[in-house]
């Protein structure tokens, strides 16, 4: 399985690391497609697809917690799966949104 607190901590550099890619395409013409192809499509998606996987376990683990109240979201959130999942989630639409506005 998934330890939800190094899927936090891989998660969190592998988004500084595309955060960075973005600023060297501004500066360095080169870096740029290599850069776009990697916050758009690479790193959002690995971060997707630990977020699928820890959010299915943080269902599994969470008793009550779903998304249909904010009871159940904040039950849902007890777990450290979910929550490293919704971290997870947070980070990769946020580099991918930075990708599109710095194209």
């Amino acid at each position: 399985m998934i330890d939800p607190a190094i899927a936090f901590d891989l998660g969190g550099k592998l988004a500084m690391l595309g955060w960075l890619g973005l600023i060297a395409s501004l500066f360095v013409e080169r870096a740029r497609p290599g850069a776009q192809m990697a916050t758009r499509i690479v790193i959002p998606a690995l971060l997707a697809v630990a977020y699928g996987l820890l959010i299915w376990i943080g269902f599994a683990e969470a008793d009550g917690g779903g998304f249909g109240s904010i009871e159940q979201v904040r039950a849902l959130f007890a777990s450290d799966s979910a929550l490293a999942a919704g971290w997870l989630h947070y980070l990769a639409f946020d580099l991918f949104v930075g990708s599109w506005i710095v194209a």
